[in-house]
């Protein structure tokens, strides 16, 4: 539109149908737009567009999918990226420990444990819970703990 009375008079129109639709500038150009997906709808349903409104609703519902697979995904990665740093870590101060303590000096329970780790690194704690058997996740992280406490004498 070459006037801007002509797009305000646009913009009041569809203020009228119950559509919010913004106005902008472009070159000499007035250009009215909506932007909001519901609007989109509703502009397309006061057109008779009935068979564009159903592809745009094809369309949000592949957006929506694919956003909400992104989101697990992106979850998933960084519970995979916790866990390998907490084991990484687990796998130090084990390493430490080994290195600066007799067995005679380590509890059964606590070497145990370090002797599964080494053997599963990548394991998760659920993983861990599983080989040792018997065991609760508050547990098992009070041994890796005690184990982080006798490193920490020994670091640096």
């Amino acid at each position: 539109m070459n006037s801007v009375n002509d797009a305000n008079e646009t913009l009041e129109e569809l203020i009228k149908c119950g559509v919010v639709g913004k106005l902008t500038l472009r070159g000499k150009k007035y250009i009215v737009y909506v932007k909001d997906e519901n609007n989109i709808l509703q502009l397309l349903q006061i057109l008779g567009a009935i068979n564009t409104k159903k592809e745009f609703l094809n369309i949000i519902n592949i957006k929506n999918k694919t956003l909400n697979v992104n989101r697990k995904i992106n979850f998933e990665m960084a519970n995979i990226k916790r866990s390998t740093q907490a084991a990484i870590k687990q796998m130090e101060d084990i390493n430490i420990v080994l290195k600066n303590y007799k067995k005679e000096e380590i509890d059964d329970k606590i070497y145990n444990l370090m002797m599964i780790r080494k053997k599963n690194q990548t394991a998760s704690l659920n993983e861990l819970i599983d080989l040792i058997g018997n065991i609760s996740k508050s547990s098992l992280n009070y041994r890796f703990n005690k184990i982080k406490k006798m490193a920490e004498k020994y670091k640096y």
